[in-house]
């Protein structure tokens, strides 16, 4: 009997074995062609109605860890699972979360906050600050404030001369800069604002420090601290009302302020501050106040001249009386020559050469500041006329340095002036200086410090000063 022939359909799952075996991933089990477990995983593939959907790779199979990015679908699930980015960044600024973020983002909402702060003028790092830590700290020389930069910092421009600005922002005007005067030229610096507003007069520099005394107080600026204090306050009884009508004048050791009132009674003595004890005390009376005079220090004589024996609009007087600084008593000098109403009151005065130079001042009547410069020498006990301002003003202020007296600022009646005139006293001449005031001003007292001058208070067009500033 012979073999039999194999059957037409074999190989296939479900089917006969064939003389060669089965299809791939079929096992022939009992003569039949089944699914098999070709990779050994324990699932049987699913071409034949089994599972596994990878049968020739064992790591792939149901219940197998999915690894994202393999191009496998290692769990059978359908396909390859798609791997999450390597950094999450919602705000595409390429910080966020992942290895591969240019580091952690503190608001992935707004791409301009990372969490590094950057020069941009944006808080970049959400701590609520702009550009700390990286900006440069510069000069903003429109208006001298300092301001955080960008990059590099701005060049210093070059002073302008004669425009009264610091232009270059170092705390000086017009520093540098000839003057068509052909006289020494000067320029201005802020120092410490004072702690008082408006006028003063009675400024003078005594033992290295400046000090003021008006209707608010007593106060001392010290020049190499760059600071006010408060000093021995005046007794109650001896008041100065008016800060424009006080002067004063000053010796090593002591401060001799005139006058004083008793409320609103005028005291015809000095108040006098002696700086080794901090104390005050009070000279014998003279036969008039003047008040809104002019003060000055010559020979160890403290010299008052003219002005009104009330306030402002009381009866102008032309009486020039001197105190004896080391004697302690009064003598009477030359009175101011013309009409009482020309006895300037509230003037700008220097010393120069044992003279006593009256500037400008306000006449009673008829109710104007004055040109006038008046002349008086200490020596000869007599006075002189000169020549006059260039422009009438009340209550500027005045320092010399050798022969020239420089005349700043003043009130013409209707404004205040920011024009600095040098009086030549040799030449008798008077020159409006290119330099300006850093602000128009009057009735601010100046007081000199060894060499240094130094202007504080007043008035200006907005009001009350509190300005301290050195003449250099």
């Amino acid at each position: 009997m012979g073999t039999p022939a194999c059957p037409t359909a074999c190989g296939l799952a479900g089917q006969p074995c064939c003389a060669t075996g089965c299809s791939p991933t079929l096992v022939c089990t009992a003569g039949t062609c089944r699914c098999g477990d070709a990779d050994g995983d324990s699932y049987t593939s699913n071409f034949c109605g089994g599972t596994d959907c990878d049968d020739g790779n064992a790591a792939v199979h149901p219940g197998a860890m999915e690894l994202c990015g393999n191009m496998l679908d290692d769990d059978c699930t359908g396909g390859d699972q798609l791997c999450p980015p390597s950094c999450m960044d919602l705000d595409g600024d390429g910080y966020g979360t992942g290895a591969t973020c240019l580091g952690p983002d503190c608001n992935d909402s707004n791409p301009t906050q990372t969490g590094v702060e950057v020069c941009d003028g944006v808080d970049n790092d959400c701590d609520s600050l702009a550009d700390e830590g990286v900006a440069t700290s510069c000069v903003d020389y429109a208006s001298c404030a300092t301001v955080a930069l960008c990059g590099s910092c701005p060049t210093a421009p070059a002073e302008t001369c004669g425009d009264g600005r610091d232009n270059d922002c170092d705390m000086m005007v017009d520093e540098g800069c000839s003057d068509p005067c052909g006289v020494p030229a000067i320029s201005f610096a802020p120092r410490a604002m004072a702690p008082f507003f408006g006028q003063v007069r009675a400024a003078a520099g005594v033992d290295g420090v400046v000090r003021v005394v008006r209707s608010g107080g007593h106060f001392a600026y010290d020049p190499v601290a760059n600071s006010w204090a408060l000093g021995p306050p005046v007794p109650s009884d001896h008041t100065f009302g008016d800060a424009n009508v006080a002067v004063a004048v000053a010796e090593p050791g002591r401060l001799f302020v005139f006058p004083s009132n008793d409320g609103a009674t005028p005291r015809n003595e000095l108040a006098i501050f002696t700086t080794s004890s901090g104390s005050w005390s009070w000279s014998a009376t003279v036969d008039s106040a003047h008040r809104g005079g002019a003060a000055a220090l010559i020979g160890g004589e403290a010299i008052f001249l003219g002005a009104w024996a009330g306030g402002v609009s009381g009866t102008p007087i032309d009486l020039v009386d001197g105190y004896v600084t080391a004697m302690g008593t009064w003598r009477s000098r030359a009175r101011i020559p013309g009409p009482a109403e020309g006895t300037q009151g509230i003037p700008g005065y220097a010393v120069v050469g044992g003279s006593v130079y009256l500037l400008g001042g306000f006449n009673e009547s008829p109710g104007l500041p004055t040109a006038r410069v008046s002349r008086y020498d200490a020596a000869t006990d007599a006075w002189s006329a000169r020549a006059a301002l260039p422009t009438p003003r009340s209550a500027p202020g005045a320092f010399a340095r050798g022969t020239i007296i420089y005349v700043l600022g003043g009130f013409t009646g209707s404004r205040h002036l920011d024009d600095v005139v040098a009086y030549d006293t040799v030449a008798d001449r008077h020159c409006v200086m290119s330099i300006r005031l850093p602000t128009p001003m009057s009735s601010f007292g100046v007081a000199t410090v060894g060499s240094r001058v130094f202007l504080v208070g007043g008035d200006g067009d907005g009001g009350g000063l509190s300005s301290t500033i050195e003449v250099l």
